[in-house]
């Protein structure tokens, strides 16, 4: 049976993660990046700070997670992303901007093609 790899990514509040895992079970990267730092300035999370972070950071997360696992986009068989059952929170939306602004979802293969 083949192995099946996830790309899996998460954004919240102040984190901006990408791991690869293969079968649910064993991860092969797990890259972080964390805006705790800079929202400390604040006294909190700052949610449109948050955002355009997410936005510069998303596409390093995603090619470290690709490199510390020794794999490339064509060897990934899905891409899964953290969502919250409210479906228009700030986050999922900022989630689905991220995932319509990758770069490396048009490389991904479709269905029939």
């Amino acid at each position: 049976m083949k192995d099946i790899k996830i790309l899996a990514i998460e954004s919240s509040c102040d984190e901006t993660a990408a791991a690869v895992v293969v079968n649910g079970r064993e991860a092969l990267s797990n890259v972080i990046s964390s805006q705790i730092d800079l929202h400390t300035l604040y006294g909190g999370v700052v949610p449109e700070i948050a955002s355009r972070k997410h936005i510069e950071n998303i596409n390093y997360v995603i090619e470290k997670a690709l490199s510390d696992a020794k794999t490339t986009l064509d060897e990934i068989d899905a891409i899964g992303a953290k969502r919250h059952l409210e479906s228009n929170n700030e986050k999922d939306q900022t989630l689905n901007q991220l995932l319509v602004e990758m770069d490396v979802t048009a490389c991904l293969p479709r269905n029939g093609a």
